[in-house]
């Protein structure tokens, strides 16, 4: 009964704070404005969330646009965000920008870098939206956000979602990465990123790395706020996994004994990379052969997942 009542009240607070729930403004990217003051002339996502590096082209040595609107090859609508990588030299030093669109303001003192994130208080389930991506010289991608606060004058990550591209991919392809949690609170802004040279650096772009040519293509961009139709919402019963970080086991506690239950391991891209039983309120998890990241666990009773929490991967 108590379970019940619980599943209730979840779905009734879900459907009341459905439509308060933060948007990705522009996230389709078809608003778009032209700049022309200072020179050069550059598109630049405009009335809403996303910006890119192009204010840097008018600083001095003029590095390069790195963010097109794109009109020919789009996946919904009449316009993409084309995201091209290049360098400029200066003062016989190469400077690598990545092509980039994100929650981003450039600066130029003390040296040429961007400021990262936009006010935000909700906490979305995952990041969705489309991409393609040409990769030069094994050169990675990176599309990734994440919830932050500030904490006693720390900027702390509440929590993360990031995906990382490592080859071509020719055509668009639908991304849906759930965001990891953390730490528990209510952020004050969210961080995004979607860049194509995943070696880059927006404090010092002089400490960048990647490969000149490199472009990521997005489109239809979108916070998801749903669990699922056979999550709990709401659970009273604790999860705990330790030790976090772990190098080759985990133990994975719940408070509730569980019959014929299900235990599986997610990755940071949503793909489940180990599965096992799950009996009583105990299980020891042998993680050793996973690559080093941040993964999800979610555990099940068979009927719905009802619980999940995460851990990393040393």
């Amino acid at each position: 009964m108590k379970r019940k009542l619980l599943l209730i009240a979840s779905a009734l607070f879900t459907a009341y704070t459905a439509s308060a729930q933060a948007p990705l403004i522009n996230g389709d990217l078809e608003s778009w404005a032209t700049h022309t003051t200072p020179p050069p002339t550059y598109e630049e996502p405009t009335g809403g969330m996303l910006f890119s590096l192009n204010e840097i082209s008018s600083f001095p040595g003029n590095p390069p646009i790195t963010c097109f609107k794109e009109t020919s090859n789009v996946h919904g609508g009449s316009y993409a965000a084309r995201l091209v990588s290049g360098s400029v030299t200066l003062v016989g030093t190469t400077i690598f920008v990545p092509g980039l669109l994100g929650t981003v303001k450039p600066y130029y003192s003390p040296n040429i870098g961007a400021k990262l994130g936009v006010p935000f208080t909700d906490s979305p389930k995952k990041f969705k939206g489309w991409y393609r991506y040409t990769s030069v010289q094994g050169d990675s991608a990176e599309i990734s956000a994440a919830t932050v606060r500030n904490n006693g004058g720390v900027r702390e990550t509440l929590t993360v979602a990031k995906m990382v591209i490592k080859q071509t991919v020719s055509n668009w392809t639908a991304f849906e990465i759930p965001f990891q949690e953390l730490a528990a609170g209510t952020p004050d802004s969210i961080v995004i990123v979607c860049v194509a040279s995943a070696g880059y650096n927006l404090q010092n772009l002089t400490q960048g790395q990647g490969k000149v040519g490199s472009t990521l293509w997005m489109d239809d961009m979108s916070f998801d706020y749903t669990m699922g139709l056979n999550e709990e919402l709401m659970n009273n019963e604790t999860m705990n996994i330790f030790p976090n970080p772990a190098s080759d086991v985990i133990t994975v506690t719940y408070t509730e004994n569980i019959q014929n239950g299900r235990l599986n391991i997610i990755d940071a891209t949503g793909k489940t990379v180990l599965t096992q039983t799950y009996m009583g309120q105990t299980a020891s998890v042998n993680i050793n052969a996973l690559a080093a990241g941040m993964y999800t666990a979610t555990l099940s009773d068979g009927k719905r997942i009802v619980k999940r929490s995460s851990f990393i991967k040393k």
